[in-house]
């Protein structure tokens, strides 16, 4: 655990390249990342305890990253201002929050500028604490986001946290061995609390089933040439009942979330080709969209710029 944490207190940096954020970031972050843009800029701010590691960074361009959680870990990781992250397959929103456990897998796209709270855990500590505070199992394993049916407890949630980072920024707090404890149990509280309320206690929630259901199957089958009526029709529900639950669930529809996944997945291909052997057509074809005219549209909507711009970069980067 010695390479998860920085020395205890109160850390500050402006990061403008991979190395400064190899020297910076990596020793308490997450192990053996690897990121596919060289130049960006993020400013991160982080408060070391003795058990818990509370940082918030906003990254200012788009960036990839792949890795994993240190043993002994568990990494807790929330959007700010609705701002949207992609996750193994999963759009990581206001609505929701990620629980990545020792060793677990991080794979991660920023789309742009996005401000993010994580948190870092000694893994016993998060499950006793838990355990004590519930009498109970601690309910998260491996990997998972995790969906908060009450908007507004996330949100005081992660309210809380952003002003126990920003008052020790502005108010120059004495961090000794008390205030660290202090802001350690808030941290906790507040984490073990989400992790409480966000159990899947919402098995029993028909409409829930619904939306998590679909919500599932298009995560697991978007590569595939699969469409929303035909998962319905698999899944036994009306497209009409489909839309209005998950829309309700996660703010977006069945279709707009299939496209979300699947231009994301279009643009990490095209990042990662060769320049100059490689067609936007036939990447676009692989990944569900077959108009090509239409399919450059939605990529340009989406990301702000045409897919031949993305495919350029790929060379630059080479």
């Amino acid at each position: 655990m010695s390479s998860l944490f920085l020395n205890k207190g109160f850390h500050r940096s402006q990061i403008n390249s991979l190395e400064d954020y190899s020297t910076s970031i990596i020793p308490w972050n997450v192990e053996r990342m690897k990121f596919t843009k060289k130049l960006f800029s993020s400013i991160s701010s982080a408060l070391c305890m003795h058990n818990v590691q509370l940082g918030i960074t906003a990254h200012t361009l788009t960036m990839n990253a792949q890795g994993d959680v240190p043993t002994g870990a568990i990494a807790i990781a929330m959007s700010i201002n609705n701002d949207k992250i992609f996750q193994q397959n999963s759009i990581l929103d206001n609505s929701n929050f990620t629980v990545i456990e020792s060793g677990g897998e991080v794979d991660a796209h920023f789309p742009g500028p996005v401000k993010i709270i994580s948190i870092f855990f000694k893994e016993k500590f998060l499950k006793n604490r838990y355990e004590k505070k519930f009498d109970e199992p601690y309910p998260i394993n491996s990997k998972a986001v995790v969906r908060v049916c009450d908007q507004k407890v996330l949100c005081a949630i992660k309210h809380e946290l952003v002003k126990i980072i920003t008052s020790i920024d502005t108010d120059n707090t004495i961090l000794d061995h008390t205030a660290l404890y202090s802001f350690e149990d808030v941290v906790v509280d507040n984490i073990t609390d989400l992790l409480y309320i966000s159990k899947p206690e919402n098995k029993n929630n028909k409409k829930f089933n619904v939306a998590h259901g679909l919500y599932k199957q298009i995560s697991l089958r978007y590569n595939n040439d699969i469409n929303i009526a035909i998962l319905c029709k698999e899944l036994g529900i009306s497209e009409r009942n489909a839309y209005l639950t998950f829309k309700n669930h996660y703010n977006l529809t069945p279709n707009n979330f299939l496209r979300y996944l699947r231009l994301h997945k279009v643009k990490k291909e095209l990042l990662e080709s060769h320049y100059t052997t490689t067609t936007i057509s036939s990447i676009a074809i692989k990944n569900g969209f077959y108009h090509i005219s239409y399919f450059a549209s939605v990529y340009k909507s989406h990301f702000g710029e045409l897919p031949s711009i993305t495919l350029r970069k790929s060379f630059i980067d080479q």
